[in-house]
C-alpha cells in the first residue's frame, strides 16, 4: 500500500486525502539559520499526478472480505473536469493548502493548484498538479525547543577519575562522552597548579603534568559530547528520522563538542538562564514608609523563578547552587508632602540587600535630593553558596 498521502483543505476547511503517483519530492535548502532548531527553509515546486480514484481497501477480517474507500478521490474536490462544459466543485486558478504525509508525518507543506487534465480513450483521467512548498515541518516542530529542554538524561553520570580515565575508553554512553585535554589556563592565587605542559626532562620533579607528583586535578578537565549524539537528540524531539553519509562517516563520528558556558577551570554546573529569577510587587500602592525607617521590600508576583530559589512569603532568595550571581533591582517611589531642596538640607533614599540576616548591607544605593516622583537602581554581583 502506498504510505504517501496528499492531505488538501478546500475553501470552506474541507479535508481530502488523494494518493499521487511516483511521488519524487525536491527540496532547495535555502537558508540554514543557527538561532533555532530546525530552523531550516526550503523553496520548491514539484509536479506529479494523483491518482483519479481513491484506494480499495480489502478487509479479510469479515465474511464475506468486505471493501472500502481510502481517501478521496480527484473528482471528489476538483469534480469530474474531464466532461466538457463541466464546472469545477473548487476554482481551479486557486492555491490551497497541503500537506504530504509519510506514515502520518508531515514531510511537505505548501500550496497545491490544478494544472491540466488528460483523459485517455478507455475513458481513465488523470489529473496534473503542482505543489509549491513553504517550509519544511521539522523547523516547526523544533523551532521552539532549546537545547537546554531536550532529554539528556541518559548521558549522566558521576564526575569523577574514573569516568574522567575510562571516557578514553569509551566507558561512558558507548563513547558519546569524552573529557578531553584542553588547556584552560592557570589559577594565579593556586602556586601547585601544574603546567599545561610537557617537560621533556626530569619529569619526576617539574611542575608540569607529565610529572607523576604533578598530576591533572579532576576540576581541569570538562565532559565533551559526540556531535552525532547531539543530532540524535535533536531528532528525538520530533517524529522524524533522518539518513546523512555524513552525519554517518567516520570523520563526523570522531568530532566533539565542548558545551562549555565558559573558558574556566571546572565543568559548568548549572546553566546561568536556569536559576534565573524575576520577581516584583504587584500591588498599585505599598504601605507608606516613614522617614528615617526602612522596611523590607514585599514582592508578591513572579515573572518566573526558574532557580526556584525565591520565597515569596520571606522575600528572601536562597542559593541553590554556588556562584557568581547578578543582582538587578529598580524601585519607584512618591515621596508625599515633597518640597523643593533647602539649602543645607540632605533628602536621599537608600536601596540595601542584606545578606545571612546581616545587620549591615551588603550592597546598597544611595539617592540625594530625588524628586517627589522617582526611582533608584541597584545593581551587584554577589557570591553565593548553597544551603
Amino acid at each position: 500500500m502506498n504510505n504517501i498521502i496528499v492531505r488538501v483543505t478546500n475553501a470552506s476547511g474541507s479535508i481530502f486525502d488523494f494518493t499521487p503517483q511516483n511521488l519524487d519530492l525536491r527540496v532547495d535548502i535555502s537558508a540554514i539559520e543557527n538561532g533555532n532548531i530546525g530552523e531550516i527553509f526550503g523553496i520548491a515546486s514539484n509536479e506529479f499526478v494523483l491518482e483519479s480514484t481513491a484506494q480499495v481497501v480489502e478487509d479479510t477480517t469479515t465474511s464475506p472480505p468486505s471493501y472500502y474507500q481510502l481517501g478521496n478521490k480527484v473528482s471528489d474536490f476538483f469534480g469530474t473536469l474531464d466532461y466538457a462544459g463541466a464546472v469545477a466543485t473548487n476554482p481551479i486558478i486557486s492555491y490551497y493548502p497541503c500537506q504530504i504525509l509519510n506514515n502520518g508525518a508531515t514531510i511537505f507543506e505548501g500550496q497545491i493548484y490544478f494544472k491540466s487534465i488528460v483523459t485517455s480513450n478507455d475513458g481513465y483521467s488523470q489529473y496534473n498538479v503542482g505543489i509549491v512548498n513553504n517550509t519544511i515541518s521539522l523547523k516547526t516542530q523544533l523551532e521552539q525547543l532549546n537545547l537546554q529542554f531536550l532529554d539528556w538524561s541518559k548521558y549522566n553520570h558521576n564526575f569523577t577519575y574514573d569516568n574522567i580515565t575510562g571516557s578514553w575508553d569509551n566507558t561512558i554512553s558507548n563513547g558519546d562522552v569524552k573529557y578531553p585535554h584542553v588547556n584552560y589556563g592557570i589559577d594565579p592565587a593556586d602556586n601547585t597548579a601544574p603546567q599545561y605542559a610537557f617537560s621533556g626532562w626530569n619529569i619526576s620533579t617539574t611542575n608540569t603534568f607529565d610529572s607523576y607528583t604533578k598530576p591533572l586535578r579532576i576540576w581541569e578537565f570538562k565532559p565533551a559530547i559526540k556531535a552525532k549524539a547531539v543530532i540524535d537528540t535533536i531528532f528525538s524531539g520530533s517524529n522524524f528520522t533522518y539518513t546523512s553519509s555524513f552525519f554517518s562517516s567516520s570523520y563526523f563520528n570522531n568530532l566533539y563538542i565542548l558545551p562549555s558556558t565558559n573558558n574556566q577551570l571546572g565543568p559548568a554546573a548549572a546553566n546561568p538562564v536556569s536559576q534565573s529569577i524575576w520577581a516584583y510587587a504587584s500591588a498599585s500602592t505599598v504601605p507608606p514608609i516613614a522617614v528615617g525607617s526602612e522596611e523590607l521590600l514585599d514582592l508578591d508576583t513572579y515573572y518566573f523563578n526558574n532557580s526556584t530559589g525565591y520565597n515569596l512569603g520571606t522575600d528572601v532568595f536562597t542559593a541553590p547552587v554556588n556562584g557568581l550571581y547578578n543582582i538587578t533591582a529598580n524601585v519607584v517611589f512618591f515621596i508625599q508632602n515633597w518640597a523643593p531642596y533647602l539649602s543645607g538640607i540632605s533628602h536621599h533614599v537608600d536601596l540595601n540587600i542584606y545578606k545571612n540576616g546581616s545587620l549591615q548591607p551588603i550592597a546598597t544605593n544611595r539617592q540625594y535630593q530625588p524628586q517627589a516622583t522617582s526611582s533608584i537602581s541597584l545593581n551587584t554581583s554577589l557570591n553565593l553558596d548553597a544551603t
